[in-house]
């Protein structure tokens, strides 16, 4: 039993370093893709390097879908952010965004798991805006 707890603490300390380094590149690929956007030499090129990572393309996935939803291109926006959370598995807005366009759709099964999903990933997260994403996925499930 004592080495049952013993591994079981493992895998969680393990699967807390994953989920801290997922966020630094996540962040890592923010930056540099804002930077780059914004025209400063050389961090587009980093964003593009980063973006060859998961979370890279989790992210960049997570833009374009963002930009269709304000679009309101709801059918492409839902297609890209289903890839992006097929290539991270971390991508709170993603889950969040896809509740959102699920809800709309009256598809309130799939928006409520979305919504729950995006909870359980930010309950995760240790960055500081990871309480209000929890806040504001919870706010979306009891709005349903």
């Amino acid at each position: 039993m004592r080495k049952l707890i013993t591994i079981m603490v493992a895998m969680v300390a393990v699967s807390l370093l994953v989920a801290g380094e997922c966020q630094k590149k996540s962040a890592a690929f923010n930056r540099a893709f804002s930077a780059g956007q914004a025209g400063q030499a050389g961090q587009y090129a980093l964003a593009v390097t980063l973006a060859k990572t998961n979370v890279g393309k989790g992210n960049a996935l997570n833009a374009q879908a963002y930009e269709l939803l304000k679009a309101k291109n709801f059918k492409e926006a839902e297609a890209l952010y289903r890839q992006s959370i097929a290539a991270d598995s971390e991508q709170y807005w993603a889950y969040n965004s896809l509740g959102t366009i699920l809800a709309l759709r009256e598809d309130y099964v799939g928006a409520k798991e979305m919504f729950q999903k995006s909870i359980e990933v930010n309950s995760k997260a240790t960055d500081s805006g990871a309480e209000k994403r929890v806040k504001t996925a919870t706010d979306n499930l009891n709005s349903i």
